[in-house]
């Protein structure tokens, strides 16, 4: 019944959405991959770095919880372990290592512990609001960027898809004979929590 569907409704997207336009990098969209990167790939960093804990409360909601952390941690200038349990796409192992590429070298092996045994370097909570919630790094802020194009930069370093589940996305899209040209997708929620529709 879904394929039907989207193949009924499929005649009417080319006219509602033009492909994505990709447009080249800008210095501020370098810089805060090359920073963000640095910062989460260098193995000399992970004796300080954090543990950014994350709930599941729907894919996207968790998804913004990632953020979160990074934005955290980018903050602080400290790497950040993602932990949680991530429920989606059939992850039998219950991480995020079921779907996307790494996010750090670091885990919690290599983090530094105390005496006592607990880690030294800060545990960020799963589900605390942010102090300054429109918060982007004054670097980008002065040059204009927005608090949409500092979360899609952290986002895009989070949601990296490994190559075997791209494959297995590409095939589904070439079955239902949608474009494989970038565009944009938009989840329109039916309900809410408890089955409502």
């Amino acid at each position: 019944w879904e394929q039907e569907e989207v193949m009924r409704k499929k005649e009417f997207l080319p006219q509602l959405l033009r492909p994505a336009r990709v447009q080249e990098e800008d210095w501020a969209t370098q810089d805060l991959r090359n920073r963000l990167h640095a910062l989460q790939f260098d193995p000399r960093s992970c004796g300080r770095a954090a543990i950014g804990h994350f709930p599941n409360h729907g894919a996207a909601a968790t998804l913004n919880y990632l953020v979160i952390q990074l934005k955290r941690g980018l903050r602080d200038m400290r790497p950040v372990v993602l932990q949680g349990p991530w429920i989606y796409a059939g992850c039998e192992a219950g991480d995020l290592s079921c779907v996307f590429l790494p996010t750090s070298v670091c885990d919690t092996s290599n983090i530094t512990l105390g005496p006592d045994g607990a880690p030294e370097a800060p545990v960020y909570p799963g589900r605390v609001e942010e102090q300054d919630p429109g918060y982007v790094p004054l670097i980008y802020a002065t040059e204009g960027k927005s608090l949409l194009w500092f979360t899609s930069i952290l986002t895009g370093s989070i949601f990296r898809p490994k190559p075997a589940y791209q494959a297995r996305v590409a095939h589904e899209i070439e079955k239902l004979g949608l474009s494989v040209e970038p565009f944009i997708g938009m989840q329109v929620r039916r309900g809410g929590a408890g089955g409502e529709t």
